[in-house]
């Protein structure tokens, strides 16, 4: 079970006007798999860690009757800092692929299982040949690494491991090739966080004292304007010339390598200075949106993960549960539309495990937060209809919105490589918003369109439609190409005196 700390000193204003907190480790543990000191003498530690918005300072007295440092990490007396990222409790997975391919399985999802490479190969699905499709029975090719080319390894999605050596020689952002694979699924470069670190080392008569100082960007991994919470775990190793077996100590009283669920859990009454390099600060804020996000060589940038039963072909999936997580990019586009009122924007993108790429669009008008998706799902098609505000009164604007659902998310089954779709058209003022056009859509799976409410205006046929705003946003044309050439159609929607378009 990981620690729950509390929070003993609580300082507001102290250090360059910023929040903070310091909290104490009087005891440290051993470490399982280390050998335990024999005495207090032969190894103990006291440490103290005072965290603002921009950083982390630790402070150890460390008691250690032998003292060594040489040119070798595992052979010498040392100080370790973890951070463990609090969304994600685990780093072993089973990785597999061909060339520039990087897949990444697990036997579960569940924090307490492990990547086991036999059990996930014996007691699993996956598959050894060709599959039979359950419906046709035809003989499938599975679309997954094969079996021999499967492996269990690290991926430090959310670990940071930082090493201090006694003598005060150069900082070490270790297990750095653990990085590989998640960089390979994002396409980003995790930075160097050495950099962002300083430290001094004073030899004492009974051991010696040690201060480090960190940036923020130490993390590795955040949640940018939300994050009130990390995890860590300081270890102190030492090796004696004369035992042969390194003894080490944590903070964190269960200590399981790599995992963050057992380190230390600290709750902050302030949140983390995290800002997205391309995510206006109080936009973040404004959406309490829980945006993971990567300290990389060019600053914080957004990621998502994502997981679910391994898709082996289509229409085939893991039946046995057999776990698929995928690391993805998330990428942000900021605008401002100040005519006619003043509108702030974000888009959001990425591509997951689902069949469709994701386009997501925000907007802050005033105090209020409206979304929906790009149009559309099959691709992004041009146009001067959505979301783009139209003034209708002094103090009013419409504006229209898109959205849709996925018949299936992986695209099984005859349609499940379509949606149905809706469009929305709110009206906002000073009294808040309202809904004054609807039409829903399914064109792939039905070719129909049902048109304004009570009753609505039923279309079918149709290939494709277009929307746009007609007399300054007072009417609606909505131009449908259909199968055949007589299907061709302009339809008109007018607002009326309540301010609803209603069909001409």
């Amino acid at each position: 079970m990981r620690a729950i700390l509390l929070i003993l000193i609580i300082c507001s204003n102290v250090l360059f006007g910023q929040e903070s907190v310091q909290i104490s480790f009087d005891t440290l543990y051993s470490i399982p798999g280390t050998g335990k000191p024999s005495s207090l003498s032969d190894l103990s530690a006291k440490t103290q860690v005072r965290v603002t918005p921009d950083s982390l300072v630790f402070s150890l007295i460390v008691k250690d009757n032998d003292l060594k440092s040489g040119s070798d990490i595992e052979n010498s007396d040392r100080v370790e800092i973890w951070f463990g990222y609090p969304w994600l409790d685990f780093a072993d997975f089973i990785i597999g692929g061909e060339g520039n391919e990087t897949r990444i399985f697990r036997n579960t999802a569940e924090a307490g299982d492990n990547a086991d490479v036999k059990r996930f190969l014996n007691d699993g699905d996956y598959p050894e040949g060709k599959l039979v499709h359950p419906e046709s029975g035809a003989l499938v090719q599975p679309d997954v690494p094969k079996r021999e080319s499967l492996k269990r390894d690290l991926v430090f999605a959310g670990l940071v491991r930082l090493i201090f050596k006694i003598d005060g020689s150069a900082i070490i952002h270790a297990n750095r090739e653990n990085y590989l694979a998640f960089e390979n699924q994002t396409g980003y470069k995790i930075d160097d966080f050495s950099k962002y670190a300083a430290y001094s080392s004073l030899k004492t008569e009974d051991g010696y004292i040690m201060e480090i100082r960190l940036s923020n960007r130490c993390l590795g991994f955040a949640r940018p304007e939300v994050m009130n919470k990390i995890r860590l775990a300081v270890d102190v190793y030492d090796v004696d010339a004369k035992a042969g077996e390194a003894k080490a100590i944590s903070t964190a009283k269960n200590r399981y390598y790599a995992r963050s669920f057992y380190m230390n859990e600290i709750e902050l009454p302030f949140k983390m200075n995290i800002k997205l390099s391309d995510f206006p600060s109080e936009m973040v804020s404004s959406l309490k949106i829980n945006q993971d996000a990567v300290c990389t060589t060019q600053g914080w940038e957004g990621f998502g993960i994502s997981s679910g039963s391994i898709v082996y072909a289509k229409d085939l999936i893991s039946e046995t549960g057999l776990q698929e997580f995928y690391f993805h990019k998330t990428t942000h586009l900021y605008s401002k539309i100040d005519k006619p009122f003043n509108i702030e924007r974000i888009d959001i993108t990425y591509d997951d495990l689902s069949i469709f790429k994701q386009h997501e669009v925000y907007l802050k008008v005033g105090e209020n937060v409206i979304s929906g998706k790009k149009y559309r799902y099959t691709g992004i098609e041009k146009n001067s209809f959505f979301y783009l505000p139209k003034k209708v009164s002094d103090t009013s604007f419409v504006i229209a919105l898109y959205d849709y659902e996925a018949v299936d998310p992986l695209g099984f089954g005859e349609f499940g490589h379509t949606a149905d779709e809706f469009i929305y058209v709110l009206e906002i003022g000073p009294k808040g918003q309202k809904s004054v056009f609807n039409s829903g859509q399914r064109l792939e799976a039905a070719k129909s369109v049902a048109l304004g409410e009570e009753p609505p205006l039923i279309v079918k046929d149709v290939k494709s439609l277009d929307y746009e705003w007609t007399e300054g946003g007072q009417g609606i044309s909505i131009k449908t190409k259909g199968i055949k050439k007589e299907g061709n159609r302009e339809i008109i929607f007018k607002r009326d005196s309540q301010g609803n378009f209603v069909l001409q």
